[in-house]
């Protein structure tokens, strides 16, 4: 018996608290179990309460709480407190107050008990939605190389095309205040609208904000600025270098056919109008020269088709090249150029050959 006490003594609550009684419930078959049937047969005015405190025990609500002994003492001692005070203002017969403390305190158990367990399920529950979350969260890289074009659809129902040579990184899924995402390269963007998620594009010092809007960002590494031209909507062009946010007055503003231009020696962003269907050209697979040097021309050239140059000539070629080739071969493209600037090529394999 629990501290001693005798079985006449008993309430639910020493009920509750034998680890006896406990292990009998839990195991009908048990020696404890077989122990107190023989008890209870010796004290049948106990049996009902024995039988109350067995259901709170084989409940589910019962088995998840994890008490004190000193929050339960505490607990039970309230409980007790207010029975004797309901039974020193009223006399009852010993049958009707033993009736009534039992189903009152029967009361009690089933409203404080499934309330502490509602408490611990719902901590319980976060924390595993919390874990799970963090858990969930993955860090993506999609990258393309010389030659190759990528298009990707965000579970928003963002679309991201990406050039030659780019790499784009992200979380998946988004982060709930934000969507960000790290480019280096070149791609159009085509944003689904959310006020309450701004979509934001880092590359390098810059960082683009938009809410829904489509636009085109060339940012690679060896080339000495960055790009972003609006083909819809509006953009927020911030430098990071200046330690401005993107909600300062330090930001541009972009509106459709308007380019900012980072120039990433001078640190400075110049925004200018453009013709945006150049601009965009490459993601309907036009590829686009514009007054471009050689360099550059080859360069493009490397990206797009996934070769390698090979000067071999001495003389440089200075001029500019102007043109547009939609789903051209790499053969057809350098014989247009090659004729207006008078050089001659051999392609063998992956590599071009300039003399």
């Amino acid at each position: 018996m629990a501290g001693g006490m005798r079985i006449e003594q008993y309430e639910l609550y020493d009920f509750l608290m034998d680890d006896s009684f406990r292990a009998g419930v839990e195991n009908p078959d048990g020696p404890e179990s077989i122990e107190w049937n023989l008890i209870l047969e010796a004290y049948p005015g106990k049996k009902i309460l024995a039988q109350e405190a067995a259901l709170i025990i084989q409940s589910s609500q019962y088995q998840d709480l994890q008490f004190s002994e000193k929050e339960t003492t505490a607990l039970w001692r309230e409980i007790r407190r207010d029975t004797y005070e309901a039974k020193q203002k009223k006399v009852e017969s010993p049958v009707e107050t033993s009736t009534i403390r039992w189903r009152w305190l029967l009361r009690a158990a089933i409203v404080f008990i499934p309330l502490f367990a509602l408490i611990l399920m719902l901590r319980f529950s976060e924390e595993a939605s919390q874990a799970a979350e963090e858990t969930s969260i993955v860090q993506v890289e999609k990258q393309t190389q010389d030659g190759q074009k990528l298009q990707i659809t965000f579970s928003d129902g963002t679309q991201v095309k990406l050039n030659a040579d780019t790499k784009l990184t992200y979380t998946d899924p988004f982060a709930p205040e934000q969507r960000e995402v790290f480019l280096e390269g070149e791609a159009f963007f085509d944003v689904t609208p959310d006020p309450d998620r701004p979509f934001i594009v880092h590359t390098g010092n810059l960082s683009t904000k938009v809410l829904g809007t489509s636009f085109n960002i060339r940012t690679y590494p060896e080339e000495d600025a960055i790009q972003v031209a609006v083909v819809t909507g509006k953009v927020m062009v911030a430098n990071n270098h200046t330690d401005s946010s993107l909600d300062d007055d330090h930001t541009v503003v972009l509106q459709p056919s308007e380019m900012a231009t980072y120039d990433k020696r001078s640190l400075i962003t110049r925004v200018a109008s453009v013709n945006i269907d150049r601009i965009t050209a490459w993601n309907q697979d036009i590829l686009v020269f514009d007054n471009a040097r050689f360099d550059e021309v080859v360069e493009q050239l490397e990206r797009w088709y996934g070769v390698e140059f090979e000067i071999l000539r001495q003389e440089p070629i200075k001029k500019g090249f102007d043109g547009s080739f939609q789903h051209k071969s790499l053969e057809h493209v350098l014989e247009g150029i090659s004729y207006t600037s008078d050089f001659e090529y051999e392609i063998h394999g992956d590599t071009v050959f300039i003399r």
